[in-house]
């Protein structure tokens, strides 16, 4: 089972890393992992439920002695799926209290400490040379409270520094930023001594040469502007889930039910009262408004014309048309009526609803695709790997080289401050942040996008693995073609049975299978008021057909419907001489055997998709392969291939078979997907490098898929490309300024460009530099928001 929290104080990697190892330590956890993008801990667990409460409280507790805040979200709650992608950062409110008091304070230090550079107005008790104490002083009481208003920061910071001297965990960000503020600090105390010093020996040329650099506002100006890129970030990254606060926005608030309550005889149904003897009360049903995480399983919910739906269920009466675009993205409109579905946040346009809750809570169609995109978003790609490795070394590396570059100025003859200066900008320009920040934020803003498409994702793997995708298999049936197929026309072979004989005993075989073809035998024979015949010893036999025997009828004995291959496989008299008729070769002939008799063949045909052959051209000119697998005779699976544009097409395949197929294409190197039902494809879904669902609905629980599309369209499989693509390559692009921003900027801030440019960045350059390289990634993966597939 998987236990989410809530964690405040993540900055950057290194927190990420800390938080991640303090709780592996907790008995029972396993698999622990924290998206930075939301700040959210996943924890799983094999722990017995009774355990939950002081397993989720001992995780606080250790993410507490890791120097950060830890909430449980309550996965068992109606909401939890909701709870769990709030649009704003859980950090971002007091962030924005800290920026207004430190960005009140640091103004007038900045003006103090700078303005009599620009010639600005300065009081006269607070010259630079006159009152060189007071000025100094003065500053540094502005210090203070910037320093305390962000002590979090510090506290973090240190805490991790201190962790890592005693190799328990990794420093952070907030290490380095605690290091070179308070050291500034610090070295401004130690300028103020020196000027109190100065000016009771009246040493003018003492108290010049450290009245110009006390540095104090190199410290406040440092965790103002990474707390001003905090609170950017913060607000970046509640924007990065823009697509899943839509869902959030139309979830139902409240659901009108039909209840029955129990009343005393003669009362008004709107007032019960609780009776004593039940002989005394009669039951009435009354229509009430409840919260929608409050309906039940099989209550009664009523809705009308520009209502919600608020739970999924079975329509039960009344007929309506619906806009499902909500949840699906399908932008046409569906007429539906008693015992067809509807889905939680569907807008009724017109008519009037009544039905029965099938799945309520956390079990709803909306619940589940938020469910499943904040666990895409949580998973892991490959390409992190890389990130963590260089994250684990990278806060150490950075103190020794802040060091190292102050020592090696102090040997080339620099001057203390200079040398000094170098160290702190080192500490301060130096972003771990965002390396953490590049891969989860785009993966946080693609899941999304394809949820608001209809395209849900299980693993953030897909992505990578459908943009290094080379050859596409698809099913036929409800896939290529539309999956409603309809009885075309019979042709009868024994003079004893006419059409309707034939297609009665059809009826009665395929009334007991959920093959697409065994509907189309089913919906005729109801048209002409058929009723299926007794049957007995059932049997299905997979890839070929059914058998039975009847019951108490003048028919034979034993029928068998099935494929040519069964009738072989049973030696049915007639099929060595049987010749097909002339008919469409779209259409699959199923034939109907009656005590070892051949009797007649009914042709059954599945009209195409409209866009198939758009969207098969589509992935063609995006270098990419298609292959048809089906089970369904060669001459229709050849003619339905052609048709779509296939280049080739494998037919008579058994699921296993297609299962082979799959796996003989990955071991000849190729990265394969697989676009089948989900239900009669499952082996081929599960074996194929991303299994892919086509027209789930309300279904996006499939198992053996990798990727759900909820739409009936062979379209969201050219979008789930170029989606792939876009962010695969949208990772790349924050992945390379991470390292190129960091490869740039640590150089010059050791100074290996003052000797030759007199180029040098100052502690406040830095800290403007580092805060912004976290702010570009994330505005960059919120491009994926403006997404646009040009699918056919």
């Amino acid at each position: 089972m998987q236990v989410s929290f809530v964690v405040h104080g993540i900055s950057c990697t290194a927190c990420v890393r800390r938080i991640e190892e303090a709780v592996r330590h907790v008995t029972g956890a396993y698999d622990v992992y924290v998206n930075p993008t939301t700040s959210h801990l996943y924890v799983h667990t094999d722990l017995h439920p009774t355990e939950h409460t002081l397993f989720a409280q001992t995780i606080i507790d250790a993410v507490s002695h890791a120097g950060f805040k830890a909430t449980l979200l309550d996965t068992h709650s109606t909401t939890a799926p909701l709870a769990a992608t709030q649009p704003v950062h859980p950090d971002f409110v007091t962030l924005k209290r800290r920026v207004r008091t430190s960005l009140c304070l640091l103004v007038p230090l900045m003006y103090l400490s700078m303005g009599h550079m620009v010639h600005l107005p300065i009081p006269g008790f607070l010259h630079p040379l006159k009152y060189a104490l007071s000025f100094a002083l003065v500053q540094a009481f502005l210090t203070l409270p910037v320093l305390y208003a962000n002590r979090s920061l510090f506290r973090a910071g240190l805490i991790a520094l201190y962790g890592a001297i005693l190799r328990r965990n990794t420093a952070t960000m907030d290490s380095l930023i605690s290091l070179g503020s308070l050291s500034s600090f610090t070295y401004g105390l130690f300028a103020t001594a020196r000027i109190a010093m100065g000016v009771h020996a009246n040493d003018t040329a003492l108290v010049s040469h450290y009245v110009a650099d006390l540095y104090f506002e190199s410290a406040a100006m440092i965790v103002t502007l990474v707390t001003v890129g905090k609170y950017l970030s913060a607000l970046s990254k509640g924007r990065t889930s823009r697509a899943l606060t839509q869902l959030l926005d139309i979830k139902p608030k409240t659901a009108r039910v039909i209840r029955q309550v129990s009343v005393p005889r003669g009362a008004s149904p709107s007032s019960p009262t609780t009776a004593s003897a039940a002989s005394a009360h009669e039951t009435h049903e009354i229509e009430i408004e409840i919260p929608a995480q409050d309906v039940l399983v099989g209550d009664t919910v009523l809705v009308k014309a520009g209502e919600l739906v608020p739970v999924d269920g079975i329509i039960t009466s009344g007929q309506a048309t619906l806009d499902e675009s909500n949840v699906t993205g399908e932008s046409i409109p569906v007429e539906k009526g008693r015992g067809d579905s509807v889905i939680s946040a569907s807008l009724v346009s017109t008519g009037f609803l009544k039905f029965r809750a099938e799945r309520v809570g956390e079990h709803t169609t909306l619940a589940q695709i938020i469910s499943l995109v904040e666990k895409t978003a949580a998973s892991k790609v490959p390409v992190t790997k890389l990130v963590d490795a260089v994250s684990a070394y990278f806060v150490p590396s950075i103190v020794a080289l802040s060091l190292l570059s102050g020592c090696a100025w102090l040997c080339a003859g620099a001057s203390a401050e200079f040398a000094f200066s170098i160290a702190v900008t080192v500490l301060v320009i130096s972003c771990p942040c965002v390396l953490g920040l590049a891969v989860p934020t785009a993966l946080m803003v693609a899941t999304g996008k394809g949820a608001q498409m209809g395209i849900l994702i299980k693993s953030a793997q897909v992505f990578q693995q459908m943009a290094r995708t080379k050859v596409i298999a698809f099913d036929k049936t409800g896939t290529l073609t539309l999956g409603r197929p309809t009885l075309s026309h019979i042709h009868t072979l024994h003079p004893t049975y006419n059409e309707e004989d034939i297609l009665h005993l059809a009826y009665s075989l395929e009334v007991c299978s959920g093959h697409p073809l065994a509907a189309a035998i089913s919906v005729a024979a109801q048209r002409k008021g058929m009723t299926p015949l007794a049957i007995t010893d059932f049997n299905s036999e997979q890839g070929l057909g059914l058998r039975a025997r009847l019951v108490h009828t003048s028919y034979a004995k034993t029928v068998m419907v099935g494929n040519a291959r069964m009738m072989v496989a049973h030696s049915i008299d007639g099929m060595d001489t049987y010749l097909s008729p002339s008919h469409n070769l779209e259409e699959t002939p199923l034939f109907v055997a009656a005590d070892k008799n051949l009797v007649g063949v009914l042709f059954v045909s599945d009209p195409v998709k409209v866009h198939s052959s758009a969207a098969i051209g589509a992935l063609h000119k995006r270098g990419i392969q298609t292959l048809m697998l089906t089970g369904d005779v060669k001459h229709v699976a050849h003619t339905i291939a052609a048709r779509c544009g296939v280049k080739k097409s494998k037919a008579e395949l058994l699921p296993h078979d297609k299962e082979r197929e799959i796996s003989a294409l990955k071991a000849s190197g190729m990265m394969v997907a697989m676009v089948g039902d989900g239900v009669n494809d499952a082996p081929a879904l599960a074996s194929a490098d991303v299994g892919i669902a086509i027209g789930a609905g309300s279904d996006i629980a499939v198992e053996s898929a990798d990727v759900v599309l909820m739409r009936n369209c062979i379209r969201d499989v050219v979008t789930l490309v170029d989606l792939s693509i876009a962010t695969v390559r949208n990772m790349k692009q924050n992945l390379f300024w991470a390292f190129f921003y960091n490869t740039l900027g640590v150089p010059l801030a050791a100074g290996l460009g003052y000797p030759f440019f007199g180029l040098r960045l100052t502690p406040m350059l830095a800290a403007a530099a580092m805060s912004l390289s976290s702010v570009s990634v994330l505005c960059n993966a919120l491009r994926l928001n403006q997404f646009q597939s040009s699918s056919p």
